[in-house]
């Protein structure tokens, strides 16, 4: 029978250093069967005692995949220890490469030569009867090792511990055996813990190695488990205390503080993590603190992470915000004490000082927690504060009287604050407690709403370009966003602080913004014609974009957009030439409305729509013309779109900039170059209420108004306006529809 295995060994001689790195060797089989097979490799070392072979080399791969006839494969073998001969060994052996296969019947055998280099002495062998020890501070233990001589002859053994403090051990860390050959000698090492200040818990991790002359040492892994034990004690000084330290002298109220010191002293071997808290005893004074302290961390003042961000590396970082009034502020907290160590806390006490009356007593409780279970001593602790007012008696009268005068200066700086350029877009949030305006100031100002009331808030931006539009995200009204005579659009996270910036061609103003009503999509409007869309969805927010989702392009410059329709389906462009087109934004097809016709001098300057109504569109023009239009018709056929009612005695046939709708569709506001704001009652069907078909007048101005918004909230209308003396001004008209069903409107006031 012809043999069905043949083998290829790349070298006959193998040197191995006991002290060195591996050796190996290749080995390639052949299938000269004819049939499929799988191949293994033994190797044997002529006069090994059998123990498992994978202590001393190692194959690669360990069973070869099947081959058809014909076919090799190819091994690696690794030698990595000497083979286990008895007593050790020097010199040249033979090795026996043996391959076989599962399926053939058959095997190959190949010798080679192995030189041992070195002394051939074996390395001594380390045993311990427990390997893990668990002990307290100031207490010892015994550590126990046994170690045998494989050889054939006598060893001087040094059997050493590294891993634990010398220190620790009183008899030393090192013994001397003598063993001969073949003996197992036992010794013990004597480990004495410290007390808890010099033995931190914690595992330590140590190595038992046994050195013998001409051989490599041995080597054996234990632990070593100090267990958690002692105490922290906390003291306090002082006990009591007054603010301000000298009292009867001024003292700034904002700036008034104390302080308390706090010592912790660790008699613990646990690195203690200290935390303190500090509260008012009495419950009115600590809920003060609390509200004081809600305020200071309100959502509008969170820092926001963005060292993602392009604009990290150039923005300015941040101040941190002032302590609140009546705050109790512990630092550092929580504190890291060292074993051992002895750490100082300082309890700083924020008080707004009151102006009058006489000195108060206010008592702090203190507590002290750490992350351990340890015990913990005097941790608890009332402390006194001595609080006096900022002025004495003597001085109560004056400064009762620069109160006053201050308080008529503040009032006077908050009615007279606002922008200092024409205002060109103003709305109010859904809820009626704020409202946004934009100006040629280059700011963008946030306004307060209580009541009929409107009070100036934070400048939200404050650049170098004109703002011409500004709209709150619908729903939550979390977000504002603006667009900028040089063609930007940016966006604001009003809880966060988050900003983005979309750009995509300089120069080409942006006259209005629309924002789909899940937030999702905002379409800008251009004076070039162009029409886009991008995507503010919370997935697709990012700092800066440069490229939209889509574009359209009309042959016009557009004033104004509104999206129309129950699903949003269709966007309201308009703008010169008198031109108003719907693009359906599935089919991104556009249809012309039949409005009058216009020259290059003439403009729809504004459209708008209601939320509860959205075929119900209005449309206001240059030539002083309000248009109200049916939609329903002409966004799902090709009817004609129908014109529900228009006038254009309103504003004395001057132009009008600005329309507005109320969300049930009920109310209609515009502004004019006649500096007028008027507002127009609806019926339900969309046309003027027969009995005020001249409007009313809420607001007077000796400039051209720009901007204006309408909501009604309750038994109220509010109309917000904005014009080119930059003034932004709140009127409010009571009004008898607001329990009427969604969309029906009164059929008269």
């Amino acid at each position: 029978m012809s043999k069905q295995i043949s083998t290829e060994v790349s070298t006959q001689v193998l040197h191995y250093e006991p002290s060195g790195p591996p050796v190996n060797f290749e080995v390639v089989v052949y299938n000269d069967s004819s049939q499929f097979a799988t191949f293994q490799l033994e190797l044997s070392a002529a006069g090994a005692d059998g123990q498992p072979q994978q202590e001393w080399y190692r194959i690669a791969p360990s069973v070869s995949s099947k081959l058809p006839s014909g076919d090799r494969a190819r091994f690696t073998v690794e030698i990595f220890a000497i083979p286990p001969i008895p007593g050790g060994f020097t010199g040249t052996m033979n090795l026996t490469v043996r391959v076989f296969s599962l399926e053939l019947r058959d095997e190959d055998r190949q010798v080679l030569r192995l030189v041992i280099e070195g002394s051939g002495i074996l390395s001594p062998k380390l045993t311990m009867p427990t390997r893990q020890f668990k002990v307290y501070p100031d207490s010892q233990v015994e550590l126990s090792v046994d170690v045998y001589n494989p050889n054939r002859q006598s060893a001087d053994v040094t059997v050493s511990i590294d891993g634990i403090r010398p220190t620790w051990f009183p008899d030393g860390a090192e013994k001397r055996l003598h063993l001969r050959a073949g003996e197992t000698a036992n010794t013990v090492f004597l480990c004495r813990i410290p007390v808890p200040v010099q033995a931190p818990s914690q595992v330590y991790p140590f190595t038992v190695q046994a050195a013998q002359p001409m051989a490599m040492p041995g080597q054996l892994q234990g632990s070593l488990t100090v267990l958690p034990t002692g105490f922290v004690a906390f003291q306090y000084k002082p006990l009591r205390q007054q603010i301000p330290s000298q009292p009867g002298r001024w003292r700034n109220p904002r700036a008034s503080l104390t302080s308390y010191q706090i010592l912790c002293l660790n008699q613990s071997n646990v690195v203690q993590q200290i935390a303190v808290e500090a509260v008012y005893q009495d419950p009115r004074e600590e809920r003060r603190r609390q509200l004081a302290l809600a305020e200071q961390t309100a959502p509008t003042a969170t820092a926001v992470d963005t060292a993602d961000t392009p604009e990290a590396a150039t923005a300015p970082a941040e101040r941190p915000l002032p302590p609140p009034k009546n705050a109790l502020v512990v630092q550092p907290n929580p504190a890291q004490v060292p074993v051992g160590d002895r750490h100082e806390l300082r309890l700083d006490v924020y008080r707004r000082l009151p102006w009058l009356g006489w000195p108060r007593r206010k008592r702090l409780q203190i507590q002290a927690k750490a992350d351990s279970e340890l015990e913990l001593r005097q941790n608890k602790q009332v402390l006194e504060l001595d609080v006096f007012p900022v002025l004495p008696f003597w001085l109560q009268l004056l400064t009762g009287l620069a109160g006053l005068l201050l308080l008529g200066l503040i009032w006077w700086l908050v009615t007279h604050q606002g922008h200092s350029g024409p205002v060109n877009s103003v709305q109010m949030s859904g809820r009626a407690n704020e409202a946004v305006s934009a100006s040629d100031d280059q700011t963008l100002r946030l306004w307060q709403i209580q009541g009929r009331k409107l009070s100036a808030g934070e400048v939200l931006y404050r650049g170098d370009k004109a703002i011409r539009v500004v709209r709150y995200r619908p729903v939550d009204n979390n977000w504002v966003w603006a667009g900028f005579e040089n063609g930007d659009i940016q966006g604001w996270n009003l809880l966060s602080d988050q900003q983005f910036f979309y750009s995509y061609r300089q120069d080409d103003r942006v006259f209005d913004l629309a924002l789909t009503r899940d937030a999702r999509s905002l379409f800008s409007g251009h004076g070039s014609g162009l029409v886009l869309q991008w995507d503010t969805s919370p997935a697709d927010l990012r700092a800066t974009r440069t490229e939209p989702d889509r574009g359209f392009e009309v042959d016009f410059a557009v004033q104004s957009l509104a999206l129309v329709g129950s699903s949003e389906t269709h966007l309201a462009i308009a703008g010169r030439y008198n031109q108003l087109v719907l693009l359906n934004l599935a089919t991104e097809s556009f249809r012309s409305v039949d409005y009058r016709a216009g020259s290059s001098n003439d403009y729809i300057f504004s459209v708008a729509t209601a939320l509860e109504k959205p075929n119900l569109l209005a449309t206001a023009d240059n030539r002083g013309y309000i248009t109200l239009w049916n939609l329903s018709a002409c966004l799902s056929t090709e009817s004609p779109c129908e014109i529900v009612d228009e006038w254009s005695t309103g504003h004395n046939g001057e132009a009008v900039r600005a329309v507005a709708l109320s969300d049930d569709g009920c109310y209609l506001a515009s502004v004019g170059d006649d500096g007028r704001a008027m507002l127009w009652p609806l019926t339900s069907n969309g046309t003027r209420q027969p009995n005020q078909a001249e409007g009313e007048v809420l607001r007077r101005s000796e400039e051209p108004l720009n901007a204006v918004d309408v909501l009604q909230n309750q038994n109220r209308v509010l109309l917000i306006s904005g014009g080119n003396d930059a003034g932004v001004r709140l009127r409010a008209v009571k009004v008898s529809n607001s329990q009427l069903p969604p969309g029906q409107c009164s059929i008269g006031n």
